[in-house]
């Protein structure tokens, strides 16, 4: 049997039948109990470096209007993990909010998005909406005080909600666009993935990749694997080919759930994915795309685990205590356990959680 197939095997068998969750790094909410100490009351979006470094982004407070940071997960002596600050957003001196987050070999990609008023005719109120994005490249081959270690980019394209990310064997990046189709609704044309090439100099070409009309209700997580893009976009998993010429070709659908659920980010290794689920933010639009759906009124909280191949559901593992998972990505050793899920919580309790096997699942 292949170690492909060795590790769904395992991790299906932990999935069913109960998996450890523990949490690595302490959110708001610890047994219970409000945790004023917390180092991280917002998770979202992990990364690995070819080195083995592990980060994510997050942030304190209220996610859109306070300092947020790629942290970098350190294991200590004692084998506890701490969040360390790598960089924190800024947009003209003001917060933004990282939103997505990957990395190719020993380099980092970040989106960080500042939130603002804007008046859109029709509306009676004002809606908080992005007015700029950040992306953050960080080259961890360079030294920390080299002027290369850290580049930033404004993106051109304007009321463009970055979420997931994904970068290409070509080193093109990929970010989704979450509020594609509300802006639609307003007659806004905004896609719902722009693609950024990197050329000489620094100089950095956007293009409108897949029209929002193509990217589903809700675009969020973000994969590359053999020549496609997955992207989740609210209750499915799209497989989007990468045509010859770069662009997008032929999409299908890989796997889909329950309209009241939201696919939020998710990875894929292999034939297996792994995905965060939580019952649905924007009921009302989901109600009139799916007058039949039901919405039930207790939350969702879970990662699932996929057959990436046929779309079956594999395994399932609920969260309690007011967690709501956000981005799964697959551990790796020697920093996390073999067979185990790192999961991050960017609107429930916050903090960082490893879902593993127990010992005797591994005999």
């Amino acid at each position: 049997m292949k170690l492909g197939k060795i590790f769904a095997a395992l991790l299906v068998c932990s999935l069913m039948q109960g998996c450890v969750v523990e949490q690595i790094v302490k959110g708001t909410v610890v047994d219970g109990q409000p945790n004023p100490e917390t180092t991280l009351p917002w998770s979202e979006n992990g990364a690995y470096s070819k080195n083995g470094r592990f980060f994510i982004v997050g942030g304190e407070g209220m996610i859109y209007f306070n300092p947020s940071s790629i942290y970098e997960i350190v294991q200590n002596e004692d084998g506890t993990y701490t969040n360390e600050v790598l960089v924190t957003g800024d947009v003209n001196g003001g917060h933004c909010y990282f939103s997505g987050l990957t990395s190719k070999r020993n380099k980092l990609y970040a989106s960080c998005v500042q939130m603002g008023l804007v008046e859109f005719p029709g509306v009676p109120e004002p809606m908080y909406v992005p007015v700029a994005n950040k992306i953050y490249i960080v080259d961890l081959d360079q030294p920390i005080d080299s002027e290369d270690y850290i580049t930033t980019t404004l993106l051109q394209t304007q009321m463009f909600t970055s979420n997931g990310m994904a970068v290409d064997r070509n080193g093109d990046l990929y970010i989704s666009n979450t509020t594609s189709y509300l802006t639609s609704i307003y007659g806004l044309d905004v896609p719902a993935i722009l693609k950024l090439s990197f050329g000489e100099e620094g100089s950095v070409t956007e293009t409108a990749w897949l029209p929002s009309a193509q990217g589903g209700i809700s675009p969020n997580g973000l994969q590359y694997q053999f020549g496609s893009l997955y992207l989740a976009s609210s209750n499915k998993i799209f497989k989007i080919k990468i045509d010859s010429e770069g662009n997008a070709g032929e999409i299908t659908t890989a796997y889909e759930t329950d309209p009241a659920i939201l696919i939020d980010d998710f990875d894929i290794k292999g034939s297996v994915i792994a995905a965060a689920q939580i019952k649905t933010i924007i009921p009302e639009i989901i109600l009139s795309v799916y007058p039949d759906a039901v919405i039930p009124e207790e939350q969702i909280s879970k990662v699932v685990v996929i057959n990436a191949r046929t779309g079956d559901e594999l395994g399932e593992q609920s969260f309690e205590g007011g967690a709501l998972p956000s981005s799964v990505k697959f551990g790796k050793w020697p920093l996390f356990e073999p067979y185990s899920l790192i999961v991050t919580d960017a609107i429930g309790t916050g903090g960082l959680y490893q879902l593993k096997l127990e010992q005797e699942d591994l005999r």
